[in-house]
Order: structure tokens, then C-alpha cells, then sequence
């Protein structure tokens, strides 16, 4: 070419450059590739033709060729600093940062080596000496945007948040129109918790660049911690289209549908971006999430697991790792996870919220809210924190301190579904029927799909067939499954309330079923292992073993332990006692259950200890400081009854009892805030009433007339008589009071709470006759035991 047309090498140099600079990159090639075949070793023409490949998108063709430009003698700092870029790109990153020194050795002026050098080591993971070049190169070059570009990004590694968002606010003051920097400035404001920055930030990035896949990622996640779920999925979308193999879109996708319990498309979403990146451990923590949240614990255990071998050093795959033993009831576990979740992070709010809830099931009420408030000092926009504070308090019976931080989630997001649910929950705590309806009525304008709100507008309105809300429940239940199982169950749980207050008691109890069948798929349960715990409390508290622990408690009146079956009539009868007003009704406490937790196991030399413990904790319970006695109605205390005997020998214990088929049921019919995992299949159930009446009767032989029994059946029946009965064993003035306790102003944390604030009513006895033949399998297996001659049918 260069003979036929008589072309100089100079000139066809020329040629070259004037194709590069018009982008006709192909042309380009063919004259330097023939200017390559006349003089091989032109190195200029080597640098030029690999330029050329670069921009056709052949990184490999570049780099073979720059590779040659570079063994010039007189090689350009600009040569070897791009030759540092291929390489950086090839996955060579030693080889790269070599490049960016001998640049720098050639020409220390250039800026240039000095940020693309910080931003391959921070590719490599050496985020200190990637900032160290980031610095190098704005001293050479201090008016480059790209320089402090590149030293956020790598000081943001370092967790340094703030020096980072200043290093991008100058790299914006050099150039207002740089979107990446608008970007990252976005991304570090919502990991520092401003949130609302986050997302005008990412806007700006957009505004600046249409295009820009990673900003519509971030915009997404700003938007996504807002709440506002929707619009996020709309811009993780976006940036899927724009991008198909954008793994992290992919995965934020997936969490944006797991947060609308919209699980299968979730896991589907989890799949493609494990399809492109195998080793996701983002994307298998995800998978793992969404998988036990329709009950597919085994595949959820094998994606956490093996998430954690590829990213040890995750605190997010510690915590979701303790999610999923928090599911079995491992809190010991699940917290030692949380705690190296919390070494690894330790500015991380969503850890402490998650140590919340293990510390709060494991009784650990104080503890569980310094977490909280660890997690609100951290990050105080975070709206589900405030919730979450909320959520503890109710369940400790502080209801005043829960509204208050329900409503401070509402306030800063005044549609958020779960704080609504929460208040009207607790207004059915407080028997305010009308006040839990507004709350309702407000999810339900923004979120009418939502199954978990018709269980709470159940327990506030009957059914009728024409009911909209009803005929909207049927309806949902077509797909109730896509839901996850405990929203599949919530909703049929109210379905079958719906159609007892109907009357169709055939199709009521199909939904109860399918209700408890979901609610069981969710929840660990061994019923042997349960028979061992009942035969191993026998033991610990023989006769021998109670004579030994005798004398050796502390003396007091104040506590009334009320203690039986779910649903036996606890409620109804603390309420009686508690009308008194010399009394304090405590409700369900947990105090018993945390005696091994404050003390070891009990001996002579604790016994005393522990029963002023008790004494003490309770106390704080009575504001006014003037009750005579403090009743606490925890029903499962019946295991306990050889320890509060031993510890508190002054204490007055009452027994409830009910039908067996009534009581069953009655359980059958609740979704239990926690525990009772006995109570979601009629088999298992009848297996532990019948543990419950064995280990009564061991009470009754060990412990003689140290408790005594009233039978709900009587206390509806005659009301009065039992009352004086209840209120004379506790040894205090009888007070017309007690006889209608109804009209007590309290919070009810119980399953009977609704019945509490009406008049006492028989309606409830022998309630299972309407079910008897649905209750066949309840009844076979309670005539296998001692709850057989209760039976009555």
C-alpha cells in the first residue's frame, strides 16, 4: 500500500491519526497494520494500532500490541500508563500497577499513573495504598476530578464515610457535570443514613447520565430504605434492561420482591444472578432468604451455608446464618452469629435490630432494647427501628412506651403498613375496638393485598356473606401462597373466622386447618424430645429433691402464679382476681423462664436468691406501689411449678382447667405470638395435653395442697361463688369489683383479649361440638391418655 501510493511513513502515520480521531477505528487498523508489515518494529504504530483494538472493543489484540509499544527505549509515561489499563482490564493487576510505577518513573508529572494506579489496588483489595496513590495524584494534579474520585472510593473502603463524601463534594466542585461522582456521593450518603440526600444525589446522577445502570442501582437502594418498595423495583428493572448481566441489580431485585412477600419470583430473581456469578455469596444469602420464607428450610440451610464458605468475613451472611437458627429456636446460636456479625460491623444498624429480636425470644427484654437504641443512635431515619422498639415494649407490657414509638415510625413514614398493623394491634391490647378500625382502614388504602391486615379487621367486625372485605379475603386466598406460608396462614386463620361468623362451620374449619398446616410447615417442633423435657422435670423435682429445697426460699405473699393450659381460662380468671383493687394484674411475665438465665440451676444456696429476684422484678411492675397482690398468668409456668414452690413458698398458686376438646381447640384457633409449637396439628396437640395432665399429677402427688384447681366451666356457670373462692385463697377482703371484671381499663397481652373487655359468657362451653367431626384425630389421640377420663363427649 505504502509503495503503490507512494506514502511516507510519516504521512501515513498522519493517515492513521486522522481515522483515530474521526472513530474510524477500522480504517485505522489497516493502515497501521501496514505500516506494521513494512517496519515491524514501530513502536509508535504499535501504540496507536492497539489504541485502535481497545476501541473496537478487543482488549486482548490491545494489549499485545501496547505490550511492544512499551519496550521502546523511549517509551511515553502516557504509553506505559495505558499499557497499565490493559492490563488492569485483562485481570493482570501486579503487571498493572508495575506499568503505573514506570510511568511515574518516566514522568512523575503525570498524573494520569498516579489514580489509575489507586484504582487498580483498590481492585486488588489494598485500599490504604490506593489511597496513598489517590493523594500522590492530586498533589501533581490537584484540579483533577478524577483524582478525588478515585481517593473516595478508596478511603470509603477504609469505612472513613464522611472523608469519603467530601473527597466526592471537590471532585463535584472541579466538575458539577460528573455523574459518577454524583453517584458514589449518593451511595455513601445512604450508607451514612441520609437517606433523602441519597436519593436526590442519585437523581442528579441520572439527570447527568440517562444511561447510567449503576446509578439507577443506587437510586433504587436509596428509595428501597425509604420504603418506598415500589418505585425501587421500577429502577432495578431499569437497570436490568440497560445492563442484563448486572449481577448486584439482579440480587437488590430479588430483595425488593422478598420485601413484598413475593417469594418464587424472588428466588427466580436469585437464579439469574447466580446464573452469571455462581460464587454470588449476595445472591445464595438472598436465595437462602426467600427459600425459608416459603418454608423450604433445606434448600435455605444449603444456600446460607455455602454462602458462607465463599464470604466468611460477610456480617450480613453471619446475621441472615442467624436468621435461620433463630427458625429453630437456637438463640444461644443465633446471637454468637450476630456477635461476629457485629465484630465485622460494628457500625451496621441492621445487625443490632436483628440482635433485638434474639435477645428479646431469648427473655433478654432490656438488653434487646439497648440493641435498638444502638441501632437508632446509628442510623435515626431508619423508621423499622423505631418499630422494632415498638414491638418490644408491647410484648413486655409496656404499652404506652410501644404506641409511642409506633407512632414515631409513622411519623417518618406515614404509610408504612407494619406500623399501622402494630397500632392496631395494640388498641385491641387495649380493648379499643374503633380506634384499632381507623388503623386498619389506613393499610388498607395503601395496601390492600396485604393478608396480614385481615387477620387484625377479623378481630374487630363479624362477616356477613356479602361483606366486601370478605369476599377481597376469598379472593386473595387463590394466590395466598405466593405470599410466603406465614402470610398464607394469617389469612386463613381470618378466613376461617370469617366463615364461623357466617355460619358455613364446614368451609371455617377447612381454612383453620389449612391455616395451622401453613403455620407448621414454619416452625421446629419434636414432640419426643418434648416427652423427654416433661420425664427429665419429674426428675429434677421428686419428692426428695423438694424436701431437700425446702425451707430454703424467700418469704413472701405478693405473687399469685395463675398457671394451666393455653385457653383454659387463666385470662378470665386474673381478670376476676385483678378487679380487685388491691390488686395488680401483671399478665403473661417471663421472669420464671429467665430464672436458669439470671441464676443456674437451682439449689439451697440460690433458692432464696431467686425468689427475691422474682419478687423484685414484679414489683417494678406496680406503678403505684399499693397492690397487696401481683398476679402473673403465664400459663406454661405449670413446668415450673417445683421451682416457684421452692423459691417462693408464700405463694398462692391457682390451677385452671377447661373441657380438654374446648381447651384443644381453642388452641387449634390461635396463632400464637411465640411459642406453643405443640398447638398447629390436632395430633400433636392431643399428645401434649395429655404430657400436660401427666406432669399435673406429678405436681399433685409431690406437692400435696400446695396449689389449688377451679374449672372454667364453673367460673362461667357461677360466677360469683367461684370469685369469693378465688379472691379467699389469696387471703384478701372480698370487693364487689370482682364481679365484673370486664370493666377493667388494661392491657390484655393474650390471646382472650377480645373477650376480656365483655361481660362473662358461657357461649365457649362445649364449643367443639360443632367440629366433632373435623376433631376426630384431637380426640383419638387425647383418649390415648390421662385426658381421656376428662373427656365428657
Amino acid at each position: 500500500m505504502l509503495e503503490e501510493k507512494e506514502v511516507t511513513l510519516e504521512e501515513a502515520v498522519n493517515i492513521a491519526i486522522g481515522h483515530m480521531q474521526h472513530g474510524n477505528y477500522r480504517v485505522a487498523e489497516m493502515v497501521l497494520q501496514d505500516i506494521l508489515t513494512a517496519q515491524p518494529d514501530h513502536h509508535n504504530s504499535h501504540y496507536m494500532l492497539g489504541l485502535a483494538r481497545y476501541f473496537m472493543g478487543n482488549i486482548q489484540g490491545a494489549l499485545e500490541h501496547v505490550e511492544k509499544a512499551v519496550e521502546a527505549e523511549d517509551a511515553a509515561a502516557e504509553w506505559w500508563c495505558n499499557y497499565g489499563i490493559l492490563l488492569n482490564e485483562t485481570g493482570r493487576l501486579d503487571d498493572a500497577i508495575n506499568a503505573y510505577d514506570k510511568a511515574v518513573e518516566i514522568d512523575a508529572a503525570y498524573g494520569n499513573s498516579f489514580w489509575n494506579k489507586s484504582h487498580t489496588l483498590w481492585l486488588a483489595g489494598r485500599y490504604e495504598e490506593a489511597e496513598e496513590a489517590a493523594r500522590a495524584g492530586i498533589e501533581k494534579d490537584p484540579g483533577s476530578a478524577e483524582a478525588w474520585l478515585n481517593l473516595g472510593t478508596a478511603i470509603v473502603k477504609l469505612g472513613r464515610l464522611e472523608e469519603a463524601a467530601q473527597a466526592w463534594e471537590k471532585a463535584l466542585e472541579l466538575d458539577p457535570n460528573f455523574a459518577f461522582a454524583w453517584n458514589n456521593l449518593g451511595n455513601v450518603l445512604r450508607d451514612m443514613g441520609q437517606l433523602e440526600a441519597a436519593e436526590q444525589k442519585c437523581r442528579k446522577a441520572l439527570e447527568l447520565d440517562p444511561n447510567h445502570a449503576q446509578s439507577m442501582n443506587n437510586l433504587a437502594n436509596a428509595l428501597l430504605d425509604l420504603g418506598e418498595t415500589k418505585e425501587a423495583e421500577e429502577w432495578y428493572r431499569k437497570a436490568i434492561m440497560q445492563q442484563p448481566d448486572y449481577v448486584e441489580a439482579h440480587n437488590n431485585l430479588c430483595i425488593t420482591l422478598i420485601r413484598q412477600n413475593r417469594f418464587e419470583e424472588a428466588i427466580q430473581e436469585a437464579r439469574v444472578a447466580l446464573s452469571y456469578r455462581p460464587d454470588y455469596s449476595q445472591g445464595l444469602m438472598n436465595l437462602s432468604i426467600a427459600y425459608r420464607s416459603i418454608g423450604r428450610m433445606e434448600e435455605a440451610q444449603k444456600a446460607i451455608e455455602k454462602a458462607a464458605v465463599l464470604d466468611p468475613e460477610s456480617a450480613e451472611i453471619h446475621a441472615e446464618l442467624a436468621d435461620v437458627l433463630f427458625m429453630q429456636d437456637r438463640y444461644a446460636d443465633a446471637e454468637i452469629e450476630l456477635e461476629k456479625a457485629r465484630k465485622l460491623e460494628p457500625d451496621s444498624p441492621r445487625v443490632y435490630i436483628r440482635l433485638s429480636n434474639v435477645l428479646e425470644r431469648g427473655n433478654k427484654i432490656e438488653e434487646a432494647l439497648e440493641a435498638i437504641d444502638k441501632a437508632v443512635e446509628m442510623n435515626p431515619e431508619m423508621p423499622e427501628a423505631y418499630l422494632r422498639k415498638g414491638s418490644i415494649c408491647h410484648i413486655a407490657n409496656r404499652v404506652e412506651e410501644a404506641k409511642s414509638y409506633f407512632l414515631k415510625a409513622l411519623e417518618m413514614k406515614p404509610d408504612l403498613p407494619t406500623a399501622l398493623l402494630s397500632l392496631a394491634e395494640l388498641h385491641l391490647t387495649l380493648g379499643e375496638v374503633e380506634e384499632a378500625k381507623i388503623y386498619v382502614d389506613k393499610i388498607r388504602e395503601h395496601c390492600a393485598d396485604m393478608p396480614a391486615i385481615y387477620h387484625t379487621l377479623s378481630k374487630t367486625k363479624k362477616f356477613t356473606a356479602e361483606d366486601e372485605d370478605f369476599k377481597k379475603m376469598v379472593e386473595l386466598e387463590k394466590n395466598v401462597e405466593h405470599y410466603g406460608l406465614d402470610q398464607a396462614s394469617i389469612l386463613n386463620f381470618a378466613l376461617f373466622t370469617a366463615y364461623e361468623n357466617i355460619g358455613d362451620y364446614k368451609k371455617a374449619f377447612e381454612h383453620l386447618k389449612k391455616g395451622n398446616d401453613f403455620k407448621r410447615q414454619q416452625i421446629p417442633y419434636d414432640s419426643v424430645q418434648q416427652e423427654q423435657s416433661f420425664e427429665n422435670i419429674k426428675k429434677n423435682f421428686s419428692a426428695e429433691r423438694l424436701k431437700e429445697l425446702e425451707g430454703q426460699g424467700f418469704e413472701s405473699d405478693l405473687p399469685v402464679f395463675i398457671i394451666g393450659m393455653p385457653r383454659s381460662g387463666t385470662t378470665l380468671t386474673e381478670q376476676l382476681i385483678s378487679s380487685h383493687p388491691d390488686i395488680h394484674g401483671a399478665g403473661e411475665l417471663m421472669e420464671i423462664s429467665m430464672l436458669d438465665l439470671q441464676f443456674g440451676p437451682l439449689n439451697p444456696e440460690n433458692c432464696a436468691k431467686q425468689g427475691q429476684w422474682y419478687i423484685d422484678q414484679i414489683k417494678k411492675l406496680d406503678k403505684g406501689g399499693a397492690a397487696k397482690r401481683i398476679t402473673d398468668k403465664m400459663p406454661g409456668n405449670f413446668t415450673s411449678l417445683g421451682k416457684m414452690v421452692s423459691i417462693l413458698p408464700g405463694a398462692k398458686i391457682i390451677h385452671c382447667r377447661r373441657n380438654p376438646i374446648d381447651t384443644c381447640l381453642s388452641c387449634y384457633k390461635q396463632i400464637f405470638a411465640r411459642g406453643q409449637y405443640w398447638s398447629y396439628t390436632l395430633e400433636e396437640l392431643a399428645d401434649y395435653y395429655n404430657l400436660y395432665l401427666g406432669l399435673m399429677e406429678h405436681w399433685r402427688e409431690v406437692l400435696g395442697d400446695r396449689f389449688i384447681e377451679i374449672d372454667y366451666e364453673d367460673t362461667v356457670g357461677e360466677l360469683e361463688p367461684q370469685a369469693r373462692k378465688l379472691i379467699a385463697y389469696i387471703d384478701m377482703p372480698w370487693d364487689d369489683a370482682c364481679l365484673e371484671p370486664h370493666k377493667q381499663k388494661r392491657a390484655v397481652l393474650t390471646a382472650s383479649k377480645m373477650q376480656v373487655i365483655k361481660p362473662v359468657y358461657k357461649t365457649s362451653v362445649r364449643a367443639w361440638e360443632r367440629y366433632s367431626e373435623e376433631l376426630q384425630p384431637l380426640i383419638k389421640g387425647l383418649e390415648k391418655g390421662p385426658a381421656k377420663a376428662f373427656l365428657d363427649l
